[in-house]
């Protein structure tokens, strides 16, 4: 056992002249932003990740038409987010009946200027063919738009889309405009 205490003091002694203590002045300084994830997910994914919301609502003579599609979005770069979400729609007309519509969406957005943008997006629905109560089937439509943010949170856009079947469970046909809001 002294032989042990023995080897173990001078291998201490043999590197004492090479070891240095540190105080507290000489540290590197400590960030002051953790490097934890939360929940699985990086600060900085996290800080690039949007949720949102968007609703349309038509009310028109004899037709009604509401739609709410959440999603979440990623901001690529400044003026750059993509994002993709869920659809889920309906259509009360008294000639025709009630429908219901679902689907997902996915789109790109350029903000021009700090508070204007635009936005590609494609809307893929399950629901009624025109002229069909009975039959579901998919269809999809590009659409174009134009928007404006109001704050950091909120914004509206004007758009169309281009297919003749998603004009037609549409009241203002190939036109639309979605309210939005971000959940920051």
């Amino acid at each position: 056992m002294f032989k042990k205490a023995t080897f173990l003091i001078l291998i201490c002694l043999a590197f004492a002249p090479f070891s240095y203590g540190q105080y507290e002045d000489d540290a590197p300084q400590k960030s002051d932003v953790a490097d934890t994830s939360v929940d699985g997910i990086s600060p900085t994914l996290k800080e690039k990740l949007v949720p949102g919301l968007e609703f349309m609502l038509s009310p028109n003579s004899g037709v009604f038409f509401a739609e709410l599609s959440p999603f979440i979005a990623y901001k690529v770069k400044e003026p750059l987010l993509v994002g993709a979400g869920l659809h889920g729609s309906f259509l009360g007309a008294s000639n025709y009946g009630n429908f219901t519509y679902f689907g997902a969406h996915a789109f790109v957005r350029l903000t021009i200027a700090d508070q204007f943008f635009l936005q590609g997006e494609y809307r893929l629905l399950n629901g009624a063919i025109p002229g069909s109560r009975v039959r579901r089937e998919w269809m999809g439509s590009p659409i174009g738009a134009f928007g404006m943010m109001y704050g950091d949170a909120s914004y509206m856009m004007i758009g169309y889309a281009f297919n003749a079947d998603f004009q037609s469970i549409n009241p203002l046909r190939g036109f639309v405009y979605r309210i939005g809001i971000y959940f920051n």
